[in-house]
């Protein structure tokens, strides 16, 4: 499950048809949205979360393909319910908690939030990155934000190994030997990326695209979710 997770952190070729400004902006705006959608009130509140978290889905989905964004979106979906189901079972037992719509329409939204999240690596590249951080003034902690790219989704993929590992050495009962496989993976990791870097120093300089044609429909999904937040501010 964690493998599959650690793909959805992996940028995807698909994305090179939109700019780096269009990608970032819509990314962001997925994220404001749903921030602002609390203001929303009636249907619309639980309605517009859903709304985002199914353009979500579509996205991921062309991105990676429908299989394997349905397996990373398992997994997240798996924690979120479980979040979930602890507030719903102490609100059964009468201990303060949110109403069970509360309850259903926050797990909606971590989940959308997650998925936005997600969305900066998927669709934002290593030389991307490097050339928001140069333009930005941070030309320095361009190579440090590489390097913490590409270790993500490794210690997401090392930690699901350490997990199993430990699960069929100590049928699941030391969850905290993890820590030391996992440390040492890290330890290794990192070193290896440094060394690399060293051996062979990258091109510190970056790509950062202002517009491409099929931003139009980037910037036309946003508009689109954004009309109840604007009729509302309107009236």
């Amino acid at each position: 499950m964690l493998r599959e997770l650690a793909y959805i952190f992996l940028y995807n070729e698909k994305s090179k048809a939109y700019s780096t400004l269009g990608k970032a902006v819509f990314s962001l705006s997925l994220i404001s949205l749903l921030y602002f959608s609390t203001k929303l009130g009636g249907v619309l509140y639980y309605a517009y979360p859903i709304a985002i978290a199914c353009v979500e889905l579509c996205l991921v989905s062309y991105l990676k393909g429908f299989y394997r964004a349905l397996k990373a979106v398992t997994t997240i979906a798996f924690f979120i319910t479980l979040g979930s189901a602890v507030f719903a079972f102490n609100r059964l037992l009468g201990y303060p908690s949110p109403q069970y719509g509360e309850i259903v329409v926050g797990a909606v939204r971590v989940f959308s939030f997650f998925l936005a999240f997600s969305l900066f690596f998927q669709l934002i590249s290593l030389s991307e990155w490097r050339g928001i951080m140069i333009r930005l003034g941070f030309r320095n902690q361009a190579l440090i934000i590489s390097m913490i790219n590409i270790l993500l989704p490794l210690t997401l993929i090392h930690f699901s190994e350490a997990l199993v590992t430990v699960k069929l050495k100590y049928g699941g009962k030391k969850l905290t030997s993890l820590v030391t496989p996992l440390a040492f993976l890290a330890v290794m990791n990192s070193r290896n990326i440094v060394e690399a870097y060293s051996l062979y120093p990258p091109r510190i300089e970056g790509e950062a695209s202002l517009f491409k044609p099929r931003d139009l429909i980037l910037y036309g999904i946003v508009i689109a979710l954004a009309a109840p937040l604007i009729s509302l501010a309107i009236s």
